[in-house]
């Protein structure tokens, strides 16, 4: 009772050009009380940590919005996704495999950090502003491979719900 849709990546996504500092576990070791300098060029954003004391660590953030088409089944639609990727284990790469949607998007990124935290060292890949650009070819890649909408359908009747339809009311309009 459900189909995907492919994105068309018409318009490009938002290039990953941001180092997001997302909360990250206390650890002992590893820990810088400055916070650390970037590239000119790199965007800067901090995800507020919900507990009172907050140590950041890096991951790069890839702002996306994607359109899916569909005329057969009645789907134009956008939609902006935030996904937080984490460094590979070398610190010179990241995994867009391993990132994961924030939730609320862009409304949780802040520019500023929490008062009074810790930030850990930032990977080697961070601070070379000429891997952004390649990270955002690469976050196109994945995202035009992995990303689906999912959309409710009923063949039988040849109708297909609306993009963020819940089942009840798809089937109510179905009834």
């Amino acid at each position: 009772m459900a189909g995907r849709k492919t994105p068309q990546i018409a318009a490009a996504p938002a290039v990953a050009s941001s180092v997001t500092s997302v909360p990250a576990p206390v650890v002992d070791s590893g820990i810088a009380t400055e916070r650390p300098t970037l590239s000119s060029g790199v965007s800067e954003f901090f995800v507020r940590g919900k507990r009172p004391v907050v140590n950041y660590g890096a991951a790069v953030a890839g702002l996306s919005k994607l359109h899916f088409v569909d005329a057969k089944a009645g789907v134009d639609q956008w939609v902006s996704y935030v996904h937080v990727a984490p460094f590979t284990e070398t610190g010179t790469d990241v995994s867009w495999e391993a990132a994961q949607v924030l939730e609320g998007g862009e409304a949780n990124l802040n520019t500023d950090p929490v008062k009074g935290t810790h930030f850990y060292e930032l990977p080697a890949g961070a601070l070379r502003s000429t891997n952004y650009e390649a990270w955002a070819k690469t976050l196109k890649t994945w995202l035009y491979q992995t990303v689906c909408l999912e959309l409710r359908a009923c063949p039988s009747l040849k109708r297909v719900a609306a993009a963020g339809e819940s089942e009840g009311d798809f089937r109510a309009r179905l009834g």
